[in-house]
């Protein structure tokens, strides 16, 4: 048996204004707990998820603790993703930041979720793509994953992504697609 997810993928186009509260349930078996897991939260942290980020943020000591409490080995780490620098890079600074190699320690996983904050887009597409490829990295990497633990990434954004993202504009010796 393995981990499940209920719903397993959500595709969703809210319009402006408009709001969704939807719970999604995560079941671990109990005769076939997962001994290490890595969670990475990874956020959009563009304009329009002021409300979303807000509420993960509220939230953050609680998911955190309840995840521990299911019994297995668990460390968390986070990030953000804006969209590709603007001409003005105060709008956004950065394409993708890691904020926080994976740990078990509730503090420095809070403590790097309360840094999230909004900047105007400069699109609708973000960055999200290029976040993903960064995070995918091996274990040994700047993340933190663990060789023998179960890798787990939770998305949270609104937007579409650049789709391709060519080396041209991410510095990757490489086009994502």
């Amino acid at each position: 048996m393995s981990i499940q997810v209920s719903p397993p993928t959500n595709d969703l186009t809210l319009s402006k204004d408009q709001t969704l509260a939807e719970v999604v349930k995560v079941t671990i078996p109990k005769l076939g707990i997962v001994p290490k897991v890595d969670v990475y939260f990874l956020s959009d942290t563009t304009g329009s998820m002021g409300p979303a980020i807000a509420s993960v943020q509220r939230g953050m000591v609680d998911i955190v603790n309840q995840t521990q409490a299911l019994g297995s080995d668990v460390q968390f780490g986070v990030g953000n993703y804006k969209d590709f620098p603007a001409p003005d890079p105060n709008r956004h600074p950065f394409a993708f930041e890691h904020q926080c190699n994976l740990t078990a320690n509730i503090a420095d996983v809070k403590a790097a979720v309360d840094t999230w904050s909004t900047t105007p887009g400069r699109d609708v597409p973000e960055a999200q793509f290029y976040a993903l490829d960064r995070v995918a990295e091996p274990p040994g990497g700047n993340i933190g994953w663990r060789a023998d633990a179960q890798r787990i990434i939770v998305w949270i954004g609104d937007a579409g992504g650049h789709d391709p993202i060519c080396k041209a504009i991410s510095s990757l010796d490489y086009d994502i697609t």
